[in-house]
């Protein structure tokens, strides 16, 4: 179909230039010092016509061949580029697969190949990324010293960058690893550094409850517990023992009866309206 239309085309062209170059009275002359030169008006038309297509296809040569060391370096930093992607993936594979080392290896050169391409230097979800991958292969490998150091690399960028998504997961996990390593002020201090909006994130009130925990204070638990609750974080079997487990160690930390009342008092309604609650008061 293509080959027909083609040739009906090709027809057309011949037929309207048949018609219209079929007159040839026309005439152009040219005089320079002396001499003439006479043309007839179709061919010099044609002629100038043909001169301007190349004189258009020189000036794009010219600009081709200008401009072609740009093109260069435009396309070694885009593969420099996608190869610092390939190796964040391979990062991301390697992690969720369960092989830190490599992990840590592909996370340690896209953080390279990224110092050399000037597009990813102002990409900052790009080094944060690399640079989380990179310090939780190292904290999966209980390598604890170069872990911080990226850890403490990843919150300078974070308070350089401002807020961003990927700077609150920077705290949350550096909050989590803190927890691993039984390290609840610093899990609190970096809890308390979260936005309100953030703060009240499942996430970051699961770890709360657990840095609560860690410094013995129940009451502080128990409500963020009821709070996790109230978000279904917990099912409803679970959620009832757990805050039933941590009124019973509120309660058990009292010493007096002056402090067991006030304890009492700070309890939730829900938690006074148990009755395994109220008998371990009693």
């Amino acid at each position: 179909m293509r080959t027909v239309v083609g040739l009906v085309l090709l027809f057309v062209v011949a037929v309207v230039a048949a018609l219209t170059l079929g007159d040839n009275d026309g005439l152009a002359s040219f005089y320079w010092a002396g001499w003439r030169l006479d043309l007839s008006l179709n061919f010099f038309l044609l002629l100038a016509i043909g001169t301007g297509f190349a004189v258009v296809s020189l000036g794009q040569a010219i600009n081709a061949l200008v401009g072609l060391p740009e093109r260069a370096r435009e396309w070694r930093a885009l593969r420099l580029e996608r190869a610092a992607q390939a190796a964040l993936r391979d990062a991301l594979t390697e992690y969720f697969g369960g092989r830190y080392s490599r992990a840590h290896k592909a996370a340690q050169r896209a953080m390279a190949i990224r110092d050399d391409v000037h597009a990813l230097e102002n990409d900052h979800q790009f080094q944060m990324l690399a640079t989380l991958l990179a310090a939780g292969s190292l904290h999966r490998l209980q390598s604890r010293g170069p872990r911080d150091e990226l850890l403490k690399r990843a919150l300078r960028l974070g308070r350089k960058g401002g807020s961003s998504p990927v700077d609150d997961g920077v705290r949350l996990l550096a909050a989590e690893w803190a927890l691993d390593d039984r390290d609840g002020p610093l899990a609190e201090q970096l809890l308390g550094e979260l936005n309100p909006g953030v703060a009240r994130r499942t996430q970051a009130l699961r770890l709360k409850l657990q840095a609560a925990r860690l410094a013995r204070r129940p009451l502080d638990a128990l409500h963020t517990a009821r709070l996790l609750s109230n978000h279904q974080a917990f099912s409803k079997v679970a959620a009832q023992g757990l805050l039933r487990s941590l009124a019973f160690e509120a309660l058990d930390a009292a010493h007096d009866a002056d402090q067991l009342r006030r304890t009492w008092l700070q309890l939730d309604s829900a938690d006074q309206r148990d009755p395994f609650v109220a008998a371990r008061a009693a």
